[in-house]
């Protein structure tokens, strides 16, 4: 779902804010083209995910935002997760180094309980979109994995944050389009389920790079 607000609002100020003025017929097919990149990034992550808390109990969200992190599209998920998805995505940016030292290709981890707004086990994926050059957006799942290395299993009954998991504070799984194999050895070792742990990260990051070229598409048209 589009948030139209902020499409509308910007097809009609006009030169309030600085902006050309924009037809209403253009306004929606740009809406519904990013309405549909975020449903590729729903379809692609269910169908490619090996967890079927992900698959089947869809303990997900995702979206895409802008580089003011304002949404700009979402796919229908959970709304609990994508009430502080912005501020995530924001603040694992932050953690990165900001937005200025982003490549195209590089991914970051985040679930850092007081960025994310939920347990460790929720983790985010936020892959910044480029457009010939030039960073545009940013495609960001949360998803619950199986397993982050806590004191057990879904682990709630916990005095604080670090039994809850390991803990990744927006760091780059993947720098430029290469894999950041020190990290990835780091996270499979800190999980009961190892496989689960590497499908469900590779079926993310793969979902939002399929939706960003179509975003991108949209952008071109």
């Amino acid at each position: 779902m589009i948030a139209a607000d902020v499409v509308t609002h910007r097809a009609v100020a006009g030169s309030a804010t600085r902006m050309a003025d924009e037809d209403p017929i253009s306004t929606q097919v740009v809406r519904h083209g990013l309405d549909a990149t975020a449903d590729q990034l729903l379809v692609a992550l269910r169908r490619t995910a090996l967890s079927p808390v992900i698959y089947d109990a869809r303990d997900f969200a995702g979206a895409f935002y802008d580089t003011q992190f304002r949404r700009l599209a979402q796919m229908q998920s959970l709304p609990v997760f994508l009430g502080a998805l912005g501020y995530c995505a924001e603040a694992a940016v932050a953690q990165a180094g900001g937005a200025d030292v982003l490549k195209p290709g590089e991914v970051l981890l985040s679930n850092y309980a007081y960025n994310t707004g939920s347990h460790q086990s929720d983790v985010a994926v936020i892959v910044p979109g480029f457009f010939e050059g030039e960073l545009i957006c940013y495609a960001v799942i949360k998803a619950h994995y199986m397993d982050v290395g806590g004191a057990w299993l879904f682990a709630t009954h916990t005095d604080n944050i670090w039994q809850e998991g390991t803990i990744y504070p927006g760091v780059r799984i993947y720098r430029r389009g290469e894999l950041n194999e020190n990290l990835w050895r780091t996270t499979l070792v800190n999980t009961r389920t190892p496989k689960n742990f590497a499908g469900d990260t590779i079926a993310r990051v793969g979902a939002c790079r399929i939706a960003l070229e179509a975003f991108n598409r949209v952008i071109d048209r």
